[in-house]
C-alpha cells in the first residue's frame, strides 16, 4: 500500500486504488507521524444504522463512540 500514496503531481495522495479504502486512511496518517506511536481505528462504517436494530435506532448511532472512550481511558489510566 506504500506505493498507493505516491503521486505524480503532489507530495502524497489520500486515496488509493479501488479496494484499498480503509487501509489508505492509515497509510495517509503514517506519512505525518514519524516515530510517534499511533493507531488508526477505522470505525466509520459502524456509526450509521440503515434500520432499527434492537436498542440501536435507525440513523447515526454513535455506537462506537463509548467503546473508543473506554479504550482510551483504560490505556491512559
Amino acid at each position: 500500500y506504500d506505493e498507493q500514496v505516491k503521486s505524480d503531481v503532489a507530495d502524497i495522495k489520500n486515496i488509493g486504488s479501488r479496494g484499498a479504502g480503509t487501509i489508505m486512511g492509515g497509510k495517509f496518517i503514517e506519512q505525518f507521524v514519524g516515530d510517534t506511536p499511533w493507531v488508526h481505528l477505522d470505525i466509520a462504517g459502524m456509526d450509521t444504522m440503515p434500520a432499527d436494530n434492537g436498542w440501536i435506532v435507525k440513523g447515526v448511532s454513535g455506537v462506537s463512540v463509548r467503546p473508543m472512550i473506554n479504550l482510551a481511558e483504560s490505556i491512559v489510566g
